[in-house]
């Protein structure tokens, strides 16, 4: 039924170009609720986000079975004219979306996100060939995620400058911009990239190595109300990262309310407070990330000012100080070790990795003041000073367990019996 079609067909993911063809099928197939009903949507009508398939093409590649994939991709979106979030595996899908020919998609003016990843070096970057100029078609594109996975010289990600040809700007509508990359970020490419969106408010950085984001930050412009930067989720475990230490570039988003820095965003000398307490008067959350360093004697101030003069900060969350508290014996009653009383907290638990320039002392301290003027104190750190609370309250619960065991045995030897 109609009602039923538009809620399965809402989130369309294809994986295979053997799904193309099938869905291809079926949003070319004559509507049958169409002369029973009226106002009744199409299949492809129906869809909102669709994920597109990767689609490889280079020189080891089937051609044919590559060039057969992107015309069922144009003919797809030629009946997909509801879509808001598109996702691309790769550059296939988005030639045909952005190509000069791709007419019959410009009826395609409800996009309002689009995420690409894994810009191959076979096939030249979108951003050198001016591929972006073109997202213009979309007017109500707001939502931007590019995922630069660059097998070849990573630094002409962004293109080469070329002075001879006029800067084409015209990026605006985009009000959301994601990156993930590499060395790319620290070209003068990907400068000229990120000014070209005159309205940006939001923007998350996802690094690929240490690099020096100081030109890119510089070139972003200051309309900026919500930042994040840290390294990619797969590299958190590499210890030997180099730090990136952006702190002296944040002093001219002025207009910044919500910050995250993950580790290794910022010196271990914790200067990053003194510099948002005095330029960043309208910060309301700061959130630092797992393995972030604290200094207590910058950290301290800096709440005690409620973030600096304007007193604006509402909401810290510290995730800083890892540990681990998980399984909870209480909460895992059958499990084995939890019944006979032997749970071992030594093997399961991590204790909180307390540094010499912030102890539980601190945090104990941190909380206290956060409180006093009325700052939301949330995260990993707040837990680390209750661990030895929940550590006593979890071996009582396994002492009785154990309690239980011996009651036990005594009744089956009446030992208990009067």
């Amino acid at each position: 039924m109609p009602v039923v079609r538009r809620h399965k067909f809402e989130t369309t993911r294809i994986h295979s170009h053997g799904l193309l063809q099938r869905f291809v099928a079926l949003v070319e197939r004559r509507d049958p609720f169409s002369s029973w009903f009226t106002g009744v949507n199409s299949v492809g009508a129906c869809v909102c986000s669709l994920t597109l398939p990767r689609v490889d093409i280079c020189e080891e590649c089937d051609h044919d079975v590559s060039r057969k994939a992107l015309v069922s991709i144009r003919r797809i979106l030629r009946y997909c004219s509801e879509v808001e979030l598109l996702t691309c595996a790769n550059l296939g899908p988005m030639r045909v979306l952005l190509s000069q020919h791709a007419a019959p998609f410009l009826h395609l003016y409800k996009l309002k996100e689009l995420f690409l990843s894994e810009v191959e070096a076979e096939l030249r970057t979108p951003l050198s060939l001016g591929h972006f100029v073109r997202l213009r078609r979309f007017p109500c594109l707001r939502n931007l995620s590019l995922d630069l996975e660059w097998d070849g010289n990573e630094t002409e990600a962004f293109g080469t400058l070329d002075t001879s040809r006029p800067r084409a700007t015209g990026l605006s509508p985009v009000v959301d911009l994601a990156l993930w990359a590499g060395e790319s970020l620290a070209t003068p490419g990907a400068a000229l990239f990120v000014a070209d969106f005159a309205q940006l408010t939001r923007l998350e950085i996802n690094v690929r190595g240490g690099v020096d984001l100081g030109p890119f930050l510089q070139a972003c412009p200051v309309t900026l109300t919500v930042l994040t930067i840290h390294y990619c989720e797969e590299l958190l475990d590499d210890v030997g990262l180099e730090p990136v230490n952006v702190e002296a570039d944040l002093a001219r988003f002025v207009h910044l309310t919500e910050l995250t820095l993950g580790s290794g965003m910022f010196s271990p000398t914790c200067e990053l407070f003194p510099i948002l307490s005095s330029h960043l008067p309208r910060l309301r959350t700061l959130t630092l990330e797992p393995g972030t360093r604290l200094v207590a004697a910058k950290l301290l101030p800096y709440v005690h000012a409620r973030g600096g003069p304007s007193h604006q900060l509402d909401k810290l969350v510290l995730d800083s100080i890892e540990l681990n508290t998980d399984p909870l014996p209480s909460e895992h009653p059958y499990r084995p070790d939890v019944k006979n009383g032997t749970f071992n907290f030594r093997n399961e638990w991590q204790l909180p990795k307390w540094t010499a320039s912030f102890g539980g002392a601190d945090a104990r301290a941190l909380i206290s003041a956060a409180a006093r003027v009325d700052v939301e104190l949330v995260g990993e750190t707040v837990r680390a000073v209750e661990y030895d609370e929940v550590r006593a309250r979890e071996e009582a619960y396994l002492q009785t367990r154990r309690d239980e065991i011996l009651y036990s045995l005594r009744r089956l030897f009446g030992e208990g019996e009067v």
